[in-house]
């Protein structure tokens, strides 16, 4: 009788163990796959944190990391940053490992490509305006055409087989260029004599750009394919163009507008043509960005008290919480890929 309830109570050890095991496998599992998102505080340094759990870590204890400018690898597992001497490095997301990038010292807006040693930024020549150049394995190439454009947001494709970017003239209004790294061929996709914002991605790799005389029109312009004609989707004018981020499945934007001398943040549906004020009155909200799967959206608020923090939008069933920062100053976030 008493091995037999010896035995029991083994058998019970071994079910609750099994249980707690596969449980936190579970939890493992998933916050293994968590979104994560990389932000730097002021200048205080690199944080890294899973969205679910809260938990950040610091992955940059040394100083000399500038917070303006950062971009994640397409592969999602190193981040590329400029330090307070101007040059690149490639941190790991980890922060253990780290790899000095020889880019010209006046690049910025420094994007890697999914292609290795492959870089596209922006370098003023010696008339002093911004021009798009290509870095391929330490190898230069300038892809400006026209001296006197100043040129701006060069951003790789989904599938790193384009690079699009932005030319204004004062005189000649704005282009949207697009060069294809495979064919090596340049393409000039929009010539307007109107404001141009953009351009943004799509996860689909459609090209998406916005389009506006600032007073009485503005529209969206998504490209199914890059050398067609675009679609164009008629939107409110008072949207803040310069301000608009687009959602990953193109389908809304989000942006950030003063209001009595207090930025907000609002949500606009293309589809449906309305608008949601995301922020509540009496605090500041900037800076939305939008996870790759486009569920969640991340803002900064500040109170009136200018205690800053993350704010994180569900984006299915529009409800919000606060996100754990260190030292309460307002700074900017990256989602990782």
């Amino acid at each position: 009788m008493l091995a037999l309830r010896l035995a029991l109570r083994v058998l019970r050890l071994s079910l609750l163990l099994s249980l707690l095991l596969a449980g936190l496998a579970l939890t493992l599992g998933q916050h293994s796959n968590a979104p994560m998102l990389a932000f730097f505080e002021a200048e205080d340094g690199l944080y890294l944190m899973d969205i679910f759990s809260g938990g950040h870590g610091l992955i940059n204890p040394d100083e000399g990391l500038l917070g303006h400018t950062l971009s994640w690898w397409p592969d999602g597992q190193s981040l590329l940053i400029q330090q307070d001497d101007l040059s690149y490095l490639r941190l790991s997301a980890d922060g253990r490992r780290r790899e000095a990038l020889f880019l010209p010292v006046n690049a910025h807006e420094v994007r890697p490509a999914q292609r290795d040693q492959t870089f596209a930024y922006l370098a003023p020549p010696a008339n002093g305006v911004d021009e798009v150049w290509l870095q391929i394995e330490g190898e230069q190439h300038n892809l400006s055409r026209t001296p006197t454009a100043w040129e701006s947001r060069p951003t790789f494709s989904p599938d790193g087989r384009w690079l699009a970017w932005l030319s204004h003239q004062s005189d000649a209004g704005y282009r949207l260029m697009a060069y294809n790294l495979e064919s090596q061929t340049r393409h000039k996709l929009l010539d307007s004599p109107n404001y141009v914002d953009g351009p943004n991605w799509a996860s689909d790799g459609r090209l998406l750009a916005l389009e506006s005389n600032l007073t009485t029109w503005a529209e969206a312009l998504i490209w199914e394919e890059l050398l067609n004609t675009p679609e164009r989707v008629r939107i409110p004018t008072h949207l803040t163009l310069s301000e608009v981020v687009w959602s990953p499945q193109a389908d809304k934007m989000a942006h950030a507008r003063p209001i009595n001398g207090l930025f907000s943040v609002w949500l606009y549906d293309l589809h449906t043509g309305r608008e949601k004020r995301l922020t509540p009155e009496g605090v500041i909200e900037s800076f939305p960005a939008w996870s790759p799967d486009g569920r969640w959206l991340v803002l900064w608020r500040q109170d009136v008290r200018r205690s800053s923090r993350l704010v994180l939008w569900d984006m299915q069933g529009m409800s919000q919480r606060s996100l754990p920062v260190v030292h309460g100053r307002q700074g900017v976030a990256w989602w990782r890929p």
